[in-house]
C-alpha cells in the first residue's frame, strides 16, 4: 500500500467514507453548518428576480422585497449559529465608509447621496450573503439562480424580441452591454457546474447551455461582452490542463470544436451587429477611424481624463459618483469613464481604489491557497475554478464599463464565494489535522484528478 493510499485510509475511518482511495476525494460538511435551504432559496429567488424583474417598471419591488426578507431570515439565522464574517464584507465596508467621507467635499451632492445609497444596499447584501453561505450547496443554488436569470433573459431578447434595438438584444436588461455582463457571469457560473458534474449528458447539456448564452452575447453586439470571454475560458483551459490532456475524447473534441469554429464563425460573426462594429473598432484603433463609430476613440479620450482626474486628486477623489459632474463643472463636458478602475480611482482615490479591489485580491489568492494546499473534492475543485474564473470576467469587463460598482448580482455572487472559501478554509483546516498532514502541505493528499 502506498503512502496515498494510507493516508487515504486514514481519512476515511474518521470521515466514515469507504473506498474513495483510487477516485475523488469524498468528504462530509458536518464540520460547517449549512445554511437551512429555505434561506438559500430566498437568496437564490432574490438573484433571479434582480435579473428578471429588476428593471420592470412595475415588477421591480418583487426582488427588493425578496431581498428584505432573505436578509432578515438570514440574521435569525445567523444569530443561531455564529458564522465568521469574511475579510471581504469588511473590504467594501471599508470602502463605503470611505465613500461617505469622499462625498462630504463632492461637486454634487445628489449624485453622492444616489452612490452612497447604492453601496449601502450592496453593503447589507455583501455581509449578510457572505457570513451566511459557508457551505458548496449555497454557491449551487444560488448560482444556479443567475445562470436560470441569464437563461431566461437570453430567451426573452432572442425569442420573444424584447427590447431589441437596432440588431442588439438587450432583454430584460438595461441594454445590450448590462445583458451581455449577465451572460457572461452564467456562463463562469455554468461552467464550474460542468467540471462539478460527473455526468456525462448532464455536462452536454451545460455545454449547450453555455453555448446558447454565447450566441446570445453576440447578439447583443457588445463588443465588450465578447472580448471578456476570452480570459475566463483560457484561464480554465489551463487550470484543468491536466485532467484534458487525460481525456483524449475531450481533447477531440475541444480540437474539432477549434477548427470547425475557425472555418466557420469568421464568415458568420462579420455579418452580425458586433462583427460590424468590431470592424469599425479596429479601423478606428489602426487609425483609420470610420466616420460612422466615433465611441472608441471617445472612450480612450475618457480613459486619460479619468486618469487625469485622479491625479489631481490621489486621496479623496472627486467623490463617489461624482467623476461626471466634476468634469462637467470644470471643462463643461458630460463625460463617463466607461471603465470600473477609472471610476472608483477618481470618485474615491487611491486608498478608496485599495479598499474596493482587496475583495477580488482576497477571492484569488484565497482560492489558489486552497487550491495548493490539497484534500479537496471534486465539487469544491470547481468551485474554486468557478471563483477564479468570475473575478477574471468581472476585473476584464470592469476595463470597459463603470457599472460594476453597482452591479447588485456580481456583488452579490462575489460575496457567496467569499463565504464558502471561508467555510472551506476551516474544513480543510479540519480534515489536514483529521489525518495529521501539516496544513499546506498537498504532496500527499488524496485530491480529486476527475475532470
Amino acid at each position: 500500500m502506498n503512502s496515498q493510499q494510507m493516508i487515504a485510509g486514514a481519512y476515511d475511518e474518521i470521515a466514515g467514507y469507504p473506498d474513495f482511495v483510487d477516485g475523488p476525494l469524498e468528504a462530509p460538511e458536518s464540520q460547517i453548518p449549512r445554511t437551512p435551504l429555505l434561506v438559500v432559496l430566498f437568496i437564490a429567488m432574490f438573484a433571479l428576480t434582480v435579473l428578471v424583474f429588476g428593471t420592470h417598471p412595475k415588477l421591480f419591488r418583487v426582488p427588493y422585497y425578496l431581498g428584505v426578507i432573505s436578509a432578515l431570515v438570514s440574521a435569525v439565522v445567523y444569530f443561531q449559529y455564529s458564522f465568521p464574517i469574511p475579510m471581504p464584507a469588511f473590504f467594501f465596508g471599508g470602502w463605503f465608509f470611505w465613500s461617505i467621507l469622499t462625498g462630504l467635499r463632492a461637486e454634487s451632492q445628489e449624485a453622492t447621496w444616489l452612490a452612497t445609497t447604492t453601496i449601502a444596499q450592496i453593503l447589507v447584501m455583501v455581509f449578510v450573503f457572505a457570513t451566511i453561505c459557508h457551505d458548496s450547496r449555497s454557491v449551487w443554488v444560488i448560482g444556479g439562480a443567475l445562470a436560470l436569470g441569464a437563461v431566461l433573459n437570453a430567451i426573452a431578447a432572442l425569442v420573444f424580441n424584447l427590447n431589441v434595438k437596432e440588431g442588439r438584444a438587450a432583454g430584460f436588461a438595461v441594454n445590450p452591454n448590462s445583458a451581455a455582463v449577465v451572460y457572461g457571469m452564467g456562463m463562469c457560473i455554468l461552467a464550474g457546474m460542468t467540471a462539478a458534474t460527473r455526468s456525462s449528458l448532464a455536462r452536454l447539456m451545460l455545454t449547450g447551455v453555455n453555448l446558447f448564452l454565447m450566441y446570445a452575447t453576440v447578439m447583443t453586439g457588445s463588443r465588450a461582452g465578447a472580448v471578456c470571454l476570452v480570459p475566463p475560458i483560457l484561464y480554465a483551459a489551463w487550470f484543468y490542463r491536466r485532467e484534458l490532456v487525460r481525456k483524449p475524447l475531450v481533447m477531440g473534441g475541444i480540437t474539432v470544436g477549434l477548427v470547425v469554429g475557425a472555418v466557420a464563425l469568421p464568415a458568420w460573426l462579420s455579418e452580425t451587429e458586433l462583427g460590424r462594429r468590431s470592424k469599425q473598432a479596429m479601423l478606428t484603433l489602426t487609425g483609420q477611424a470610420s466616420r460612422q463609430e466615433s465611441s472608441v476613440t471617445s472612450r480612450v479620450e475618457m480613459k486619460y481624463k479619468a486618469i487625469e482626474v485622479s491625479l489631481k486628486n490621489p486621496i479623496m477623489g472627486v467623490g463617489v459618483g461624482n467623476f461626471t459632474p466634476y468634469v462637467f463643472r470644470n471643462e463643461g463636458q458630460t463625460l463617463s469613464t466607461h471603465d470600473n478602475f477609472l471610476d472608483v480611482l477618481s470618485g474615491t482615490g487611491f486608498p478608496g481604489f485599495a479598499l474596493y479591489y482587496a475583495t477580488f485580491a482576497w477571492l484569488w489568492l484565497v482560492s489558489g491557497r486552497l487550491r495548493r494546499g490539497g484534500l479537496l473534492t471534486q465539487g469544491e475543485v470547481a468551485i474554486i475554478s468557478m471563483t477564479r474564473t468570475f473575478v477574471i470576467f468581472r476585473l476584464c469587463w470592469d476595463f470597459f464599463e463603470n457599472t460594476g460598482w453597482t452591479s447588485k448580482p456580481g456583488w452579490m455572487f462575489l460575496a457567496v464565494l467569499a463565504g464558502v472559501l471561508t467555510g472551506y478554509k476551516k474544513l480543510l483546516a479540519e480534515r489536514a489535522e483529521a489525518i495529521g498532514m501539516v496544513p499546506g502541505d498537498s504532496s500527499a493528499a488524496p485530491t480529486s484528478s476527475a475532470y
